[in-house]
């Protein structure tokens, strides 16, 4: 049975960077650290990171790097094309359950504006908009995440 749903960086409107998506703005770069990363690694990384340090940078090599070289690409580009076959949020009545909805303001992927209109649906909701994140929010402030997931844990 399901109890709470936490929802991070939802995506809203399907399709590819559809809705109110941000630019790429990034925050902090490390120029030494791009230096000495290859093209391949350099391009990757810095595709939707706004914080380009080291210490994201250990992180991206360490959790995302496995699953975006293990990701069914061709599913996920020409399949599902940032897309469900269903309207997950079609709801007959608003979902009462708690809901965390967390966002990124700097997320270029799904942006952070659509997401608060969830709270119509889901009304035992908590929306948090996190600064200096892009979709990779948990690498790129995994003490502000980690908190928010816990204290809301503690308190649902």
């Amino acid at each position: 049975m399901i109890e709470k749903i936490i929802s991070l960086v939802p995506c809203i409107i399907p399709g590819v960077r559809q809705g109110r998506t941000e630019p790429l703005t990034v925050i902090e770069q490390d120029d030494e650290l791009l230096s000495q990363l290859t093209d391949e690694q350099r391009s990757s990384f810095t595709a939707m990171n706004v914080l380009l340090t080291r210490r994201v940078w250990e992180r991206y090599e360490k959790y995302l790097m496995p699953a975006l070289a293990s990701a069914d690409w061709e599913f996920l580009n020409n399949t599902l094309e940032g897309a469900f076959s269903f309207d997950p949020d079609d709801l007959p009545a608003p979902c009462t359950l708690p809901m965390l909805i967390i966002a990124a303001k700097q997320d270029t992927e799904v942006g952070y504006k659509d997401q608060f209109d969830l709270m119509k649906i889901y009304p035992n909701s908590t929306y948090i908009a996190v600064d200096k994140a892009g979709h990779n929010l948990p690498i790129e402030q995994p003490e502000i995440f980690e908190g928010i997931v816990s204290s809301w844990l503690s308190t649902h």
